[in-house]
């Protein structure tokens, strides 16, 4: 005891220099990401800046000291060198003739990478707040076919990306805007007041001022008391114990409350959804039925639908949704507004009871003319869910304490859960995540205590109510399903397992106490995986074309003597029979303009040898709705295969792009067999790894896999849409296309905020994953170095990680199915993950624990048998470094770009 006092004593000052340090460096962040703003759309640039030429844009100056002006320079090359031409920026009041506020400079022959920014620096202007100013470029001795050039976003469907100016070509406006940035050299309270007046409008500055306050009485709190906490064990623990909930729940309420009103409306995914979900029920007093009725019979409500449109046109949706096709644009939801009617109805029956709640509290929040503030009664309905969340987090981590003699898991595990900035952002905006992610929160705690107490009555009853709280889990969100699923087979499987090896250990022989736990989970697992394999069959249909996406049917295909090529062919067009089949080529991602030939045979089989006079057959190319290039021929009515060719021209980035084959026939049916495609006019070059433009089962030599008759009535309509894309053949690679989901979700889970509009830097990423590759070998490490002395919490983690996996896998499933049957080309996002979002953290939490222990096993540090001290410090820089990315998250990210 009194080596750890000493050890306080001397190095308390450093104790407190780290938060002193991240404060530091989260104040520096934000401060730089506020003096610099890009405005980054681009889809052309503005042609070769000759001699005699100029290219300009008009903006307004956000703060005082503008210093600098970035510009994204095109090269016309590939890779970097010297730049071929000297470009001349000039700043002046406005477009019109005047002397010049500050000229820089490129010269030419200065290194530049293939396409860069480039800053041009010219001393700071003190008084530039809101002020306007123009910028002209020129290019004195450029040469053609070597010559620079500037990227520029030119309007489209009255896109307009900067509100606060235009581009001009040759003294003229454009209905363009350059790629540009502005850097500023303001004093920090000059950008952190402007960023607070920006941020006024929807966090009032009473409330801000209020949270801030209580931030720094929290600080302030912890300098003062909290050492003399950790110097004393027994105050330490016996602290923990009364307050770490208190402290956490009032953590995640203020930081939520931040998210909550700093984030503008509509930013969150698909709030216009969710929102108009809840309205509708609150409309039709909670008659969910009646909402789907109507809905199904396209009744929708139009002032409902204008007032969003509305009021996402108020708060500049288009532009601040990165991906957008139109920035700037009015926005029209159109149906798109009823997308989330599919959903549960539980979570939007709460909102729209807090609605009414609200409002009889005499709170203005009428959807209809007070959309912004209904809509945060919403995001407070998913905050105090989160605040469930943050409480069951709580209970775990007292339930995973060691012994109930390491207490510091039921402070660390909320702690981690609440400040994880993406978590926080999608807890407090309108979305049922949050409430799926409290029903497999509740699955996990069960589970945790399942395995802690398996035996007897309290065992059975806490499996009986985990099997309850999956079941009702179901009732949020597809996602809980995905998870829970798992996550209690896997559990419960573990739990009969430890019954088992409880039960064997009554026995005198060795041999079966070890092998009678393993024989559970093996048997059980065999049981399961030869379910799986059972429930499959071979079809008759040919795999690859189908006759309906939504629900996927097959075209039938028949063994065939006389086929052109192999034994099979498809047919179409007799009696029942569909007449046209197509198949996906791809999806509505990018790809270059394509010149398209295909080819095929098609002969009409009569029935019974009595030929039809009036048959044909086709093939086209589909480009969305639009069949291009459509090829037709009248077929032998002898039964002679006849060949079809055809061209077809696919604008860049179409819509969907496919292959359908149609056939006419008065009577018999029409057979199709090798099918050929070919990409010959590719625009630029194209090489996409998950998309590479094949025909699939071009001869349908290939039969479908099908679930049997009697599974299939026993699973959901979407399980089964699953299992059939996933056992069939797709135009795309499905390896290469999960790897860019799982890259998409990586990202999306550790920070893309708003509609996936706010990353984080690169380096950060990289960071992040480092650290989760090193948590898992601590893991790793925990788990070798306990071989043969496991007990529940290493069986824990195992059952975690599969759900986890699982999870994963389930939701890659269930994008490329919506990918092949409605042609919705995005991306699985972090935040369907989120709803394992406790056991996540535990695993984080454990693995680093166990790096950090086995770095300081051997540190002077140490006293006695337990790293006290070190211990503390780790736990200290684990709740720093939590500090520090939600500071910077919030400070850096979030604040510069929605209000810098």
């Amino acid at each position: 005891m009194g080596a750890l006092k000493r050890f306080w004593s001397r190095h308390l000052a450093l104790w407190w220099l780290i938060p002193l340090i991240v404060v530091a460096c989260i104040l520096f962040a934000s401060y730089t990401a506020l003096a610099n703003r890009r405005y980054e759309r681009i889809n052309g640039v503005a042609g070769e800046l000759l001699p005699g030429h100029a290219i300009g844009q008009s903006f307004v100056s956000r703060y005082p000291n503008l210093s600098g002006v970035e510009l994204r320079i095109g090269t016309y090359r590939q890779g970097g060198g010297p730049a071929n031409a000297t470009l001349v920026l000039h700043l002046r009041a406005s477009p019109a003739p005047g002397p010049d506020l500050a000229v820089a400079t490129l010269h030419r022959g200065i290194s530049l990478d293939e396409n860069p920014w480039y800053l041009f620096s010219f001393p700071p202007i003190p008084d530039s707040q809101d002020k306007p100013y123009y910028i002209e470029v020129e290019s004195p001795d450029a040469e053609p076919a070597r010559a620079l050039t500037l990227f520029w976003w030119r309007h489209v469907a009255q896109g307009d990306p900067y509100a606060y100016g235009a581009a001009y070509q040759d003294g003229q406006p454009q209905e363009a805007d350059l790629t540009f940035g502005l850097r500023y050299s303001p004093s920090p309270l000059d950008a952190w007041a402007q960023a607070a007046r920006a941020a006024s409008s929807n966090f009032p500055p009473f409330v801000h001022t209020t949270l801030f306050v209580l931030i720094i009485a929290g600080a302030l709190w912890a300098m003062i008391y909290l050492p003399r906490i950790l110097r004393d064990p027994k105050r330490r623990y016996r602290w923990l114990g009364r307050w770490s909930l208190p402290v956490a729940l009032v953590v995640a309420l203020v930081n939520g409350l931040i998210y909550v009103l700093l984030i503008p409306p509509w930013q969150g995914p698909d709030e216009q959804g969710h929102f108009a979900y809840a309205v509708l029920l609150e409309k039709q007093d909670l008659d969910d039925g009646l909402v789907q009725t109507r809905i199904a019979e396209g009744v929708g409500d139009h002032a409902l639908l204008a007032t969003i449109n509305a009021s996402m046109d108020r708060h500049d949706f288009s532009r601040r949704v990165a991906g957008h096709a139109a920035p700037g644009a009015r926005i029209d939801v159109g149906n798109a507004l009823y997308w989330q009617v599919r959903q549960p109805a539980l979570y939007y029956w709460l909102c729209a009871a807090a609605l009414r709640l609200a409002r009889a509290a005499g709170i203005e929040a009428d959807p209809y003319t007070q959309p912004e503030n209904a809509l945060r009664v919403m995001r407070i309905v998913s905050l105090a869910l989160s605040l469930g969340v943050t409480a069951l987090a709580w209970l775990a981590g007292t339930l995973l304490s060691h012994k109930g003699k390491d207490p510091w898991l039921s402070l660390l595990l909320p702690l981690t859960v609440t400040l994880l900035p993406m978590h926080a952002f999608v807890a407090s905006v309108a979305n049922n995540d949050i409430l799926a992610e409290l029903a497999v929160s509740a699955l996990f705690v069960a589970l945790v205590a399942l395995l802690r107490w398996p035996a007897g009555m309290r065992g059975g009853s806490l499996a009986a109510l985990a099997v309850v709280i999956t079941l009702a889990g179901m009732a949020t969100k597809s996602t809980a399903i995905a998870a829970s699923l798992p996550l209690l087979v896997f559990g419960e499987t573990a739990w009969l397992a430890m019954l088992a090896h409880r039960a064997a250990k009554k026995s005198p022989r060795r041999g079966v106490q070890v092998a009678a736990p393993g024989a559970v989970v093996l048997l059980i697992f065999a049981l399961a995986a030869g379910s799986v394999l059972a429930a499959f069959e071979p079809q008759a249909e040919a795999a690859g074309w189908q006759t309906s996406y939504y629900p996927i049917q097959y075209a039938p295909r028949s063994a065939e003597a006389a086929s052109r090529d192999g034994s099979f062919v498809i047919e179409l067009a007799g009696a029942g029979q569909e007449k046209q089949a197509s198949q996906l080529l791809l999806p509505p991602v990018y790809h270059p303009a394509l010149e398209v030939s295909f080819s095929g045979w098609a002969r009409l089989a009569a029935d019974d040898g009595a030929p039809s006079t009036e048959a044909k057959a086709s093939i086209a190319a589909l480009e969305g709705s639009r069949k291009a290039g459509p090829a037709e021929v009248t077929l032998d009515p002898s039964g002679g295969w006849t060949l079809i060719t055809g061209t077809a021209r696919i604008s860049e980035s179409a819509e969907q792009v496919g292959l359908e084959i149609g056939a006419e026939a008065a009577g018999g049916n029409v057979q199709f067999d090798a099918l050929t495609l070919e990409a010959e006019g590719v625009s630029r070059p194209w090489n996409d790894p998950a998309f590479p433009l094949k025909l699939v089962n071009p001869s349908a030599e290939q039969g479908t896999v099908g679930l049997r008759p009697g599974i299939a009535r026993l699973l959901p309509f979407e399980a089964r849409q699953m299992a059939d894309v996933v056992a069939n053949p797709q135009p795309f690679n499905k390896g290469a296309l999960w790897g860019s989901y799982a890259g998409g979700e990586y990202r999306s889970f550790w920070g893309n905020f708003g509609w996936v509009s706010v990353p984080l830097p690169e380096p950060l990423y990289l960071v992040l994953g480092l650290l989760a590759i090193t948590s898992m070998l601590g893991l790793a490490w925990l788990g070798v170095s306990n071989f043969g002395r496991w007990d529940w919490r290493e069986w824990l983690a195992v059952i975690a990680l599969g759900a986890f996996v699982t999870a994963v896998a389930i939701g890659f499933a269930r994008q490329m199915t919506l990918l092949v049957t409605e042609g919705v080309a995005a991306y699985p996002q972090g935040r369907y993950l989120f709803v394992l979002i406790v056991p996540f953290a535990w695993l984080l939490l454990s693995g680093a624990h166990g790096i950090w222990s086995l770095a300081t096993r051997h540190s002077p540090l140490n006293t006695g048998h337990r790293p006290l001290a070190t211990g503390h410090w780790g736990i200290w820089l684990w709740l720093n470094a939590l500090l520090l990315f939600a500071g910077f998250c919030l400070a850096a990210l979030v604040l510069p770009y929605y209000y810098g």
